[in-house]
């Protein structure tokens, strides 16, 4: 498994006005949670690499939810109630066609039924690497910035305090969450689990 980072240190430093090296080891570290975050929020990996999922088969199903999304590539489709994924042969790629956004496989073919029934290896991530990434998905490369920096602001209140902001009026400022701006650009991608 492959962690790649949301965006860049060297970003999240122009935002932040930083013109020296000073604070790099403490905004790796925190990019690094920010996008292991990014991870668990989303239910998947950045990474764009390959992955083998076993999925049950129900009576006449024919579409399947990979649990990761974009989808670049099937690399084999194959069924076998009896698990023997070296001896299954796959399914011909004319049954089956990809909605590589929704990472949705729609299958046109008899699948044998049941519990892990169905091997799909395919390729799904962000991008090969955290400049892919950026290319690719600048909206969750800012959202990691702004992540980023915002933890970094309040890198010595984490659990949150109270300032005065002058005269008798005090704000609180609660514990680090996720920022709302945040969530909400990283909602489309979240994976809906439906259990097994």
């Amino acid at each position: 498994m492959t962690l790649i980072h949301a965006t860049t240190i060297a970003r999240v430093k122009t935002l932040a006005g930083i013109t020296n090296a000073d604070k790099d080891t403490e905004l790796t570290a925190i990019l690094a949670s920010v996008s292991q975050r990014f991870e668990g929020f989303m239910g998947q990996r950045l990474a764009q690499e390959s992955r083998t999922v076993e999925f049950s088969v129900q009576p006449r199903a024919n579409a399947i939810f990979l649990r990761a999304f974009p989808v670049q590539s099937i690399t084999s489709v194959k069924n076998d109630q009896r698990w023997d994924w070296a001896s299954a042969t796959a399914i011909d790629t004319d049954l089956y066609h990809l909605d590589g956004d929704s990472g949705t496989l729609y299958i046109d073919y008899d699948l044998q039924s049941g519990a892990k029934a169905l091997q799909v290896v395919f390729v799904a991530g962000f991008g090969t690497d955290t400049a892919d990434l950026i290319l690719n998905y600048p909206a969750i490369a800012q959202a990691a910035d702004l992540q980023v920096l915002d933890i970094y602001r309040r890198r010595n209140s984490p659990a949150g305090s109270s300032k005065s902001l002058g005269g008798n009026r005090t704000e609180f400022e609660g514990p680090i969450k996720m920022l709302p701006e945040v969530r909400e650009t990283l909602a489309p991608f979240r994976v809906i689990s439906f259990g097994l």
